[in-house]
């Protein structure tokens, strides 16, 4: 790690007094090199100035931690020196105003803008500085304006972050809705594709038991019925099982059922001993995939429900756009 990132770390580790004490004394060094503060048009002796201007600069290494009563004691420091003739850079009083105004409410901060305004401006004005009076202002309106500019741009920056957090959370959201639905439509076709493959096989395999000695034909048939329910079963519920544990389709060439497979599922349901009557009056080509598949699934689960509880009925089945 560079040095340089080494000292801002151990400074943000620290309170925020520290960094800005050492700010402080930069400032306070900045301050008494000035000519001004050394060589004075007054007859006030420099260990004098040198006070003040400590007075002056010091208390920015709590411009954080109090920056109202900071700008209270710069502004009276200031205006105590240009009542004694003194001059400084006008610095301090600049970031005493913006720090202020980066800080603490609108309301609070322009009015103590304000009434260090009006306070120079009065003591300037009382010691015949009338020249230094515009320059006061400017100096006070800069400071206010960067520092309420600051508070702005990270009030933008806090609000963005947080429709930033936001917006993931409702994509996040979104995405957990969606994976449940998947899920949840993913357990419908389980409970579809098992109910009928379970009915179709339970039935031949009682009309297998029945016949076995009789009709070893009708015996071979109905096992035949059974194990090609069984396979169409498992083929489909480990497509169902592979959407559901990764997402992929491990089935993916075999496109999934529609209206056009619906005959093939009635004829399983006749070669399991259900009479039915079947029609379509639809063109399979303008049936979207999806209707086509709850078409399919909705024709499955009644004829599995004839099939289980109607005993020995027929069901009727009519297909078609309306």
């Amino acid at each position: 790690m560079p040095t340089w990132d080494v000292v801002a770390e151990w400074f943000r580790r620290r309170p925020v007094w520290v960094a800005d004490g050492v700010f402080a004394l930069f400032v306070a060094l900045m301050e008494l090199s000035t000519r001004s503060l050394l060589v004075t048009e007054s007859s006030m002796p420099t260990p004098v100035a040198v006070i003040l201007t400590l007075s002056l600069t010091l208390p920015l290494a709590l411009r954080r931690v109090a920056p109202s009563g900071i700008v209270i004691i710069v502004a009276v420091v200031t205006g105590a020196q240009a009542s004694l003739g003194l001059s400084n850079s006008g610095l301090p009083l600049v970031i005493a105003l913006y720090t202020e105004a980066s800080l603490r409410p609108l309301r609070e901060s322009l009015k103590s803008a304000a009434i260090v305004l009006a306070c120079a401006t009065g003591v300037l004005l009382f010691s015949g500085a009338v020249n230094m009076v515009p320059l006061n202002v400017v100096v006070i309106a800069v400071g206010w304006g960067l520092g309420y500019r600051t508070q702005v741009a990270r009030d933008r920056a806090t609000a963005l972050e947080a429709r930033a957090r936001e917006l993931e959370h409702e994509r996040e959201e979104r995405l957990r809705l969606a994976v449940a639905a998947e899920r949840t439509r993913i357990a419908r076709e389980l409970h579809d594709i098992a109910a009928h493959g379970v009915a179709v096989i339970a039935v031949q395999a009682a009309g297998a038991r029945r016949v076995l000695h009789n009709d070893v034909a009708g015996a071979d048939a109905a096992l035949e019925a059974i194990e090609h329910a069984a396979r169409s079963s498992l083929s489909e519920i480990r497509r169902a099982v592979s959407l559901l544990r990764d997402g992929t389709d491990d089935g993916a060439r075999a496109p999934q059922p529609g209206v056009a497979q619906v005959g093939e599922l009635i004829d399983r349901f006749r070669a399991a001993g259900l009479t039915v009557d079947y029609r379509a009056d639809i063109d399979n080509a303008q049936v979207a995939p999806a209707l086509g598949l709850t078409v399919y699934r909705v024709v499955q689960e009644g004829l599995t429900n004839v099939l289980k509880h109607a005993g020995p009925a027929s069901a009727t089945v009519r297909v078609r756009r309306g």
